[in-house]
């Protein structure tokens, strides 16, 4: 090998060494700038006791390096855990981790109510709910049927030690109520999974546009409205004295409420007279 093939070689190979360790000491100094860059985490700036639901005062951000932040921690705004049930006590300057409060999805739907109001269930089929096709979100109007029935020359309902039906009278007692949840499930997205997974059998088949498979989804048992407490009482006591429909509204009204006036089965062509109910075989 003669010189000038030499010292070429030995240059090729010295550049070689330099951009191997130039890399290598760039990934370096990546690595240790990266660790000590700080992070802006959500920590507690007090005590926080199990149960509490947090709030501005409860939490703060602290700037620390990226190498002691904790798997699971919560960085950036604190506004995404406002409102969070603590399932842990949290102690002062720990950093709040994810598995330290409760995800909406498993707040159950007491997270859901607006102040004041309240969450009432009605028993529900698939005659009295619109055959299944309510969804939480959605607006309803209830009405009742109450059957009424002659003794000693007044009105009573039939179930409250009444007769002989005397008359069926049909009231609407409330309107564009908001449906908080349809059995367990509370939101539509959660609906949606349900049917499309197949996961809860019951009336009814929902077609797939594939192979016309079926798949079955879950009788409607109860439906959870969201009333403030009057109205909730007025919904207790009508279940009480007849039965309870959930009316559904169109998703494109104005939420707008009508006077609505009882109706009795004669104002629709009914003749008057005692009435006979069906016969359930």
């Amino acid at each position: 090998m003669n010189k000038p093939k030499a010292i070429i070689i030995s240059l090729s190979l010295a550049f070689l060494a330099f951009l191997f360790a130039y890399s290598y000491m760039t990934d370096i100094k990546e690595y240790y700038l990266g660790a000590i860059t700080p992070i802006s985490v959500v920590v507690a700036v007090k005590d926080i006791p199990e149960g509490t639901r947090l709030d501005e005062s409860h939490v703060g951000i602290n700037d620390i390096p990226r190498s002691a932040v904790q798997p699971g921690a919560c960085v950036g705004d604190i506004s995404e855990i406002i409102g969070r049930l603590v399932l842990i006590p949290v102690l002062k300057g720990t950093q709040i981790l994810e598995t330290m409060y409760l995800l909406p999805k498993n707040e159950g739907i007491s997270s859901k109510i607006p102040p004041d109001m309240r969450a009432v269930s009605i028993p529900a089929k698939e005659v009295s709910c619109a055959s299944g096709l309510i969804q939480p979100g959605e607006y309803v109007d209830i009405a009742v049927n109450v059957q009424t029935a002659k003794k000693s020359q007044q009105q009573m309902p039939v179930g409250m030690g009444g007769g002989v039906i005397e008359s069926i009278v049909s009231i609407v007692p409330l309107q564009n109520v908001q449906v908080l949840s349809i059995n367990r499930i509370s939101s539509r997205l959660d609906l949606l999974k349900n049917l499309n997974f197949g996961n809860v059998p019951g009336i009814g088949t929902l077609m797939s546009g594939k192979g016309n498979r079926q798949k079955n989804y879950e009788a409607v048992s109860t439906i959870t409205l969201c009333l403030n407490l009057q109205d909730a009482l007025k919904v207790v006591q009508a279940q009480a004295i007849g039965t309870v429909y959930a009316i559904l509204r169109s998703r494109w009204d104005k939420g707008e409420v009508v006077p609505i006036n009882s109706l009795f089965p004669h104002q629709w062509g009914v003749p008057r007279g005692p009435i006979v109910p069906p016969v359930i075989e």
